[in-house]
């Protein structure tokens, strides 16, 4: 029987799960229990339906059969004689509810964490006060709001907290941070002429849309002078909204300035339309450089704490731009960082995820984070699980990576020190070997070093894409001195910074456009899977430090690319080189979806044609996948498997078989490289020895391998890629 996982504890259900529980004395009705099938099989409509009626109501699949109930029956052990399919049923543990992680807080005078609650519950007066009473607290020191809640509390109490019925899971809370990198080393490079528009890099140069009629949320640290009637001129006309977050309901109020310059220059990136009396500045706008601007100001300016107005509920964060501003694109270049470990599932990643599968229209995007390194095995290859963010380990919002911008010649002060603008240079030990170490930060094309790497502790690819983060111009606030090392800007009105925080609103800006050509083309209210799965189609691959080319998309570098504004609309625009659709499973284990597209005639007469076939759907929140979807594309002869493009069977019968199949990550993608190779094709014969080996059509199938709710909607993307 497969070990239970679950908030960082492992254990074999039979021998640390049901001893502690007999008939004799287990509770006589426990709320929350967990169930354990056999072989890990999925639960289909005929096992739900007599669970249910015993009281069983599956809330959260945990892992290899293993499901987080609410229960309302009277006799547990009626649960336990399903043999046919329970291997094993008892109360949910107390020890499950506490983080593994916060093992380490014994000896500490206080911890704050993050409580998460069972779905059945909502927060409360009477929830709120039995937890500070527990945890020997006022209750007016608990903030939060529906699902989940923080405080802090001595290490102690943590037991108490935990013996309460409401409460799921209780973790350590991580402050939260800034992605752009702030490195105070001065390196010297000669002036010379060099692109300073990054719209080249992700193929957005010649693009019609602007994103007119899109509204951008920005929560960063404020914005410019934060007045409404002092806008700067790359922003004219389009500030919506300024807003300043109170760090709590007590705190004063505050205005949405930016001292820092750091989420004015993440607006510039996002929406900005800059002009300026430089030339070699002249053509810099973001690609959505008509949408508007709502900026949620999250700097702390009194307590002078950089981060400490983000809500204890992320839900809060993005409801009231999206219900009050009608933003369908929020973009954030920070997270709460746990400074070293790697992230595992928390109460921040369940909220995002659940705000995107209840508001489906709603596209978050958040930086990967700047903790790339090369120590694990110093060998200039940049380490794995490098991702802190709690935020960027959800499944469904769309997490940056960062790539090289292209600025060989960048200028730079301290030139009279005659340092390199390496990474090397500037990091130190972080990268001491080459390739990496003496590679220039802008030189173009390739991954940004700095840029934190994937997987997650869920074994899910992450980031999801990538964008230009190094050495990025764009707007300084008025009331920020530029104090950059990153470049020196001539017009004193912009400059440079670095990291994922610079290369997460490209990407957002990009999705704003994605929506407005949507939506011009008869989609009236795009989901945010959509959106996703089209910039995760468009993205192309990218160059390794180290190697000749990182390995297939997906992986854990660069995730499925790097952005291409211009390949993402093919599918929108041409109908003969591309599509998309979306559709929705339900539960129920026998429904597939089904498209046939035709092979166009001139597929199968050029060299280097590919087809790229992207699913993309928001799965239910939990740590891991809910809803387990599945993407398989098959010709006559062949098949391939989303995120496992190398599969090649003859006459597969496979599409029921688990073998082969993705079932950690909710994007799923199959890139088929021979088309166009007629000698390949002439190599297999077709059905029953027909000889008809040239397929004239492809049928794209995405299947369910295990639906938690009644229905899950999914947006599947293809595209012929020409060379």
């Amino acid at each position: 029987m497969p070990d239970v996982r679950i908030n960082g504890h492992v254990y074999d259900p039979i021998t640390s799960g049901p001893p502690a529980q007999t008939t004799e004395n287990l509770p006589e009705k426990p709320e929350s229990i967990l169930i354990q099938l056999k072989n890990g099989a999925s639960l289909g409509k005929p096992e739900k339906r007599r669970l249910k009626s015993l009281g069983v109501h599956i809330q959260e699949y945990v892992c290899d059969g293993a499901y987080i109930c609410k229960y309302d029956g009277s006799d547990l052990s009626e649960v336990r004689r399903l043999k046919e399919f329970i291997c094993a049923a008892y109360e949910y543990r107390k020890e499950d509810t506490i983080n593994k992680d916060l093992s380490n807080t014994r000896d500490a005078k206080t911890c704050t964490v993050d409580i998460t609650f069972h779905d059945q519950y909502e927060s409360n007066d009477k929830i709120k006060n039995d937890i500070a009473t527990a945890a020997g607290v006022p209750p007016d020191k608990i903030q939060g709001g529906l699902r989940n809640i923080r405080l802090t509390v001595k290490p102690q109490a943590l037991e108490k907290i935990a013996a309460l019925s409401p409460v799921r899971y209780i973790e350590p809370h991580h402050p939260a941070k800034l992605y752009n990198d702030s490195s105070k080393v001065h390196q010297p490079l000669s002036a010379g002429d060099v692109a300073y528009d990054v719209k080249s890099i992700i193929g957005a140069s010649d693009v019609s849309y602007k994103g007119k009629g899109q509204v951008i949320a920005v929560a960063d640290s404020g914005f410019d002078k934060g007045k409404t009637d002092d806008i700067p001129e790359p922003f004219r006309d389009r500030v919506k909204k300024l807003y300043a977050l109170k760090a709590g309901k007590n705190s004063p109020n505050r205005d949405p300035s930016d001292t820092s310059g750091h989420g004015t220059h993440v607006c510039g990136i996002a929406l900005g339309k800059i002009t300026s009396d430089f030339p070699l500045y002249a053509s810099l706008e973001a690609p959505a450089c008509e949408a508007e601007l709502v900026m949620q100001s999250i700097h702390d300016t009194i307590t002078n704490d950089a981060l400490n107005a983000v809500p204890a509920d992320l839900y809060e964060l993005f409801k009231h731009p999206y219900h009050f501003d009608n933003a369908r694109i929020h973009t954030n270049s920070w997270g709460h960082d746990s400074m070293g470990n790697v992230n595992y599932y928390s109460s921040n990643s369940r909220r995002v995820d659940e705000f995107v599968r209840e508001n489906e229209d709603m596209v978050i995007c958040f930086a990967a984070g700047n903790h790339g390194q090369d120590s694990q095995v110093p060998n200039g290859e940049a380490d794995p699980k490098t991702i802190y963010s709690t935020e960027a380990v959800a499944k469904n919002c769309i997490t940056v990576g960062a790539s090289e911008n292209c600025l060989p010649n960048i200028k730079i002060r301290g030139s009279d020190q005659g340092r390199m603008y390496t990474w090397g240079t500037w990091y130190g030990q972080r990268f001491p070997n080459d390739p990496i170490k003496n590679r220039h930060m802008a030189w173009g094309g390739a991954m940004a070093a700095l840029s934190s790497r994937g997987p997650t502790e869920e074994r899910r690819y992450k980031p999801d894409v990538v964008a230009p983060g190094t050495a990025v111009l764009s707007v300084r606030s008025r009331l920020c001195e530029d104090k950059s090392n990153w470049g020196i800007s001539d017009d004193k009105n912009l400059m440079f910074m670095t990291g994922t925080s610079m290369a997460t609103p490209l990407v957002a800006s990009c999705c704003a456009v994605v929506r407005q050509a949507l939506i011009e083309c008869g989609t009236s209210n795009p989901s945010a899977a959509l959106i996703k799965a089209l910039i995760i189609n468009g993205a192309t691959r990218i160059p390794g430090h180290y190697k000749d080319i990182l390995e297939d998309s997906p992986n854990s570098d660069s995730g499925f690319g790097l952005v291409n504004l211009n390949n993402s609309l093919v599918p929108i625009n041409d109908s003969k080189e591309g599509g998309f659709s979306e559709a929705t499973l339900i539960d129920d284990l026998n429904i597939v979806f089904e498209k046939s597209l035709p092979v166009p005639p001139d597929v199968l007469t050029k060299k280097n044609v590919a087809l790229k076939v992207t699913l993309a759907y928001s799965d239910s929140p939990g740590a891991a996948l809910q809803n387990d979807l599945n993407l398989i594309v098959r010709s006559k002869t062949q098949e391939r498997c989303g995120n496992n493009s190398k599969t090649l069977e003859r006459f597969p019968n496979s599409f029921r078989k688990e073998d082969g199949l993705d079932h950690r990550n909710n994007v799923e993608q199959v890139v088929w490289n021979e088309w166009g190779d007629w000698d390949k094709w002439k190599n297999y014969q077709g059905p029953e020895g027909s000889g008809d080996a040239l397929p004239d059509k492809i049928e794209i199938r995405v299947q369910a391998f295990r639906v938690m709710t009644d229905t899950q909607p999914f947006a599947c993307v293809w595209r012929w890629v020409y060379d």
